[in-house]
């Protein structure tokens, strides 16, 4: 877990998809900044696709559109790795 995201993950195949990204319009007011959210963390999620080895749901909070780009994949890469979602 993060200070600027939730992880939950479920066993692999239990969700429609192996990847949901919740974004509530209480964090973000403006579907632009939703939409921005959204984007970022799929381009830093897809080449660890294959990695993956459960089905995992992203809820971001606010102070994760204001961390750079490079910051937030880093902070994805590390809690992935620490909560053992990827090796």
């Amino acid at each position: 877990m993060s200070r600027f995201f939730t992880i939950k993950k479920k066993n692999k195949g239990s969700q429609k998809k192996p990847l949901f990204i919740i974004v509530s319009k209480n964090s973000f007011k403006k579907a632009v900044e939703r939409n921005k959210v959204k984007r970022r963390i799929r381009s830093i999620i897809k080449p660890l696709e294959k990695e993956l080895r459960f089905d995992i749901t992203i809820i971001p909070n606010k102070e994760f559109l204001e961390k750079k780009a490079e910051d937030a994949k880093k902070e994805i890469v590390y809690t992935f790795k620490h909560e053992r979602i990827i090796l």
